[in-house]
């Protein structure tokens, strides 16, 4: 099997707990023979597809749910700081015209173009399903620790899964291992766009290398 995967997306922080434990599953399939590549598809902006996913979002939202869009909006940007694509996104979505909408979708169908060209070359990416292991509960505006690094708590449960949403990518979870509290890290095995029944023969293979689910300490 051929498998491409990547910890980075952008300037986003990962744990060095998650971005070790991928980094050894890539390795350790490397060993059983596939052929793995550290890569992202070439052509593929990923800021480009986290603003446009804000913008799509938004714009699906105002149209069907009008109510207090423009005031939630700009509560979440001013969680998430100044300048993040997400945020840029979701701001234009909120005044978007139907044209707006229309080059929006536009550009969703060029980040998928480029996205599905990686798959000429491969079965699966791998790549993280958040910035660490899963996240503790706290309030929805509370910056989530990376290593020392504060990312929004939005960015930090999304911004690796929102991707794919966007490009309509099929997506299997599979658990990885824990961090050294306990907490379950995950890795997301993508494939190609209708590849749902495909995708589920290099996942398979996939968990036979990774750890059983566990739930944490104090979790039934």
């Amino acid at each position: 099997m051929r498998f491409a995967w990547n910890t980075v997306f952008g300037s986003l922080p990962v744990t060095a707990e998650t971005r070790n434990a991928i980094t050894k599953l890539a390795d350790d399939l490397a060993r059983l023979g596939c052929q793995v590549e550290q890569r992202m598809p070439r052509g593929f902006d990923i800021d480009a597809a986290w603003e446009t996913w804000g913008e799509i979002v938004i714009t699906e939202r105002a149209a069907t749910a009008p109510d207090r869009v423009a005031e939630r909006v700009a509560a979440l940007n001013a969680t998430l700081g100044d300048n993040v694509p997400v945020g840029r996104g979701s701001a234009k979505g909120a005044r978007a015209t139907v044209a707006d909408y229309m080059a929006a979708l536009t550009r969703r169908n060029i980040l998928i173009g480029a996205w599905e060209n990686l798959y000429q070359d491969f079965d699966a990416f791998l790549c993280p399903v958040t910035v660490g292991p899963a996240i503790p509960h706290v309030p929805f505006d509370t910056p989530i620790d990376v290593d020392g690094v504060k990312v929004p708590y939005f960015l930090a449960g999304t911004a690796y899964t929102c991707v794919f949403n966007l490009t309509g990518s099929p997506v299997v979870v599979v658990p990885l291992t824990r961090s050294k509290e306990g907490l379950p890290i995950g890795v997301q095995i993508v494939a190609k766009r209708w590849g749902e029944m495909a995708l589920l023969a290099p996942a398979r293979q996939v968990a036979l290398l990774t750890s059983p689910f566990v739930p944490p300490p104090g979790y039934a």
